[in-house]
């Protein structure tokens, strides 16, 4: 084999090798949305009694490679008091190791009003 067909070979193995490994831990915005949904609708049906509940994000941002806040809503029926409640909060998705693929989420500034 010509030396620079042997090197064009080799730099695109190496190539092929390393670019899955470098982003082996980055998060991605398809898990976080999902999470957040997740996290979201959980958080507000626990804290604030809501069953039928209707989860929506507004929009998510990369903090760091392994880290994305996602702002959303959350809308269902209070069955104590008995209206609907629309629910605002923010999701922190994360890696919660260095080697972890299954992401966390921590929900803050939830507020909720009566609709």
């Amino acid at each position: 084999m010509p030396p620079r067909t042997l090197t064009a070979v080799l730099v695109v193995a190496m190539f092929v090798a390393v670019a899955p490994a470098a982003s082996a831990h980055t998060l991605s915005y398809s898990a976080a949305r999902t999470e957040s949904l997740l996290a979201l609708k959980a958080h507000h049906e626990a804290n604030e009694d809501m069953v039928s509940s209707t989860a929506l994000l507004a929009e998510c941002r990369r903090l760091a490679q392994h880290v994305i806040r996602c702002s959303g809503a959350v809308h269902g029926m209070n069955e104590a008091v008995g209206r609907n409640r629309l629910c605002v909060g923010v999701a922190t998705v994360r890696f919660r190791f260095h080697s972890s693929r299954t992401p966390t989420s921590v929900v803050t500034g939830a507020r909720c009003v009566n609709v």
